[in-house]
């Protein structure tokens, strides 16, 4: 029988993917909310658009992602020697991941903003060239977050191996308690 975090959809200590999606989704509200009251006590208007809309749009992105994310936690653990060959991994994925976690944000936010008749479809490629900076910005954030995911699953990884370990070792320290006995009345 497999340990609880032997299951692709489970992360240590049989946490769920979905628990982790739903965390990733609390997260993001929570950033939502954070520029929302940065907006609201620099006392500049609130922007449904960029305050509160591209901010799901990112937040719903990544938690969609993360799934993908603790996959490759999981096939790259970073406990093993040498390090290099699963740090170069996550590098790489996370360069990938990053601008293409970044254009769908932004892509979903431009068809919202279509639908809405915010922005006219002939416009759609102006509209995402003008946020090219904010697409930047995107990037670098999605590396970062990328890093602060395989992160916490290694922590909750390393900590459910200690657990573990300890157990083990008071198991261990038993089982020699109950042989010391047995020897001690073999002897006798």
């Amino acid at each position: 029988m497999g340990k609880p975090n032997d299951s692709p959809m489970e992360a240590p200590g049989g946490i769920r993917t979905s628990q982790i999606v739903a965390l990733s989704l609390v997260v993001g509200t929570f950033f939502t909310a954070q520029t929302v009251f940065m907006a609201l006590a620099g006392g500049r208007p609130l922007s449904l658009e960029w305050d509160v809309l591209q901010e799901l749009a990112y937040w719903i992105v990544w938690a969609l992602l993360t799934p993908l994310i603790l996959a490759a936690a999981r096939r790259w653990p970073l406990d093993v020697k040498p390090v290099r060959r699963p740090v170069l991994a996550h590098a790489a994925i996370a360069a990938a991941l990053a601008p293409a976690q970044a254009v769908v944000a932004f892509g979903l936010h431009l068809v919202l903003l279509v639908l809405a008749g915010t922005v006219p479809a002939g416009q759609a490629w102006i509209w995402m060239v003008r946020r090219s900076s904010s697409l930047v910005w995107g990037v670098f954030m999605c590396v970062f977050f990328y890093w602060v995911v395989v992160g916490v699953y290694n922590a909750l990884n390393f900590r459910r191996l200690y657990a573990a370990e300890r157990l083990s070792a008071a198991e261990l320290a038993g089982r020699s308690a109950t042989l010391e006995a047995e020897l001690a009345r073999a002897q006798l």
